[in-house]
C-alpha cells in the first residue's frame, strides 16, 4: 500500500469527482487507462519496487504511468515505467502537463487519416478527431488550465 503521508494530486481528484474512473463517462486518453483512486490507494509493491513512485495509470501495454514522489510538492512529476526496465522516464512536470502532452502526442501522430480508402484500422476521420479534442476541452474544464484550450491566432497584417 502507498504510504498515507502521499497525497493524490488535486487534478487527480477533481478527475474522479466528475466520475471520469468509471466505465459509463469514462475519459480515454490514447495510452493512459487511469487508476481510481480507491486502486492507487491498495496498491501493492512488488519486492524492489520503489516506494516513491505511485502508479496512477497503465498503458494498453501495462507500463506503469507513475507520481515521483520526490518532494514536498502537492503535483508530483510524472514518469513511465515500462515492463521489464530498471529504470523510468521522465514525463513531465505535473499530472496537468502529462495530460496535456497525452493529448498532443495523440493529435500529431499518425492517428488519423485524411482519405478514407487509405485509413488503417487504428485511425480516425478528421471529423471524429475534432469531437474528440472538444470532449477533452469539455470534460477537462476547470480542471486543466483554461489557456491550454485556447486557440490563437497571430495577427497578420497583410489582411
Amino acid at each position: 500500500m502507498i504510504h498515507k503521508a502521499y497525497k493524490i494530486p488535486l487534478i487527480y481528484q477533481k478527475i474522479n469527482q466528475r466520475g471520469f474512473f468509471e466505465l459509463k463517462i469514462f475519459l480515454w486518453l490514447n495510452d493512459m487507462e487511469w487508476m481510481s483512486i480507491d486502486r492507487i490507494k491498495e496498491y501493492e509493491y512488488d519486492n524492489g519496487e520503489n516506494p516513491f513512485i505511485i502508479p496512477f495509470a497503465i498503458t494498453g501495454g501495462g507500463d506503469k504511468w507513475v507520481w515521483i514522489v520526490n518532494s514536498e510538492n502537492k503535483e508530483y512529476p510524472i514518469g513511465l515505467c515500462e515492463r521489464g526496465e530498471i529504470n523510468g522516464i521522465y514525463y513531465a512536470k505535473n499530472t496537468e502537463d502529462a495530460i496535456l502532452k497525452q493529448i498532443i502526442e495523440y493529435v500529431t501522430d499518425s492517428n488519423f487519416y485524411l482519405n478514407k480508402n487509405e485509413a488503417k484500422s487504428y485511425q480516425i476521420s478528421e471529423s471524429e478527431l475534432k469531437l474528440k479534442l472538444r470532449k477533452w476541452k469539455n470534460s477537462f474544464k476547470g480542471i486543466l488550465n483554461d489557456e491550454y484550450f485556447e486557440i490563437r491566432l497571430p495577427q497578420s497584417h497583410w489582411l
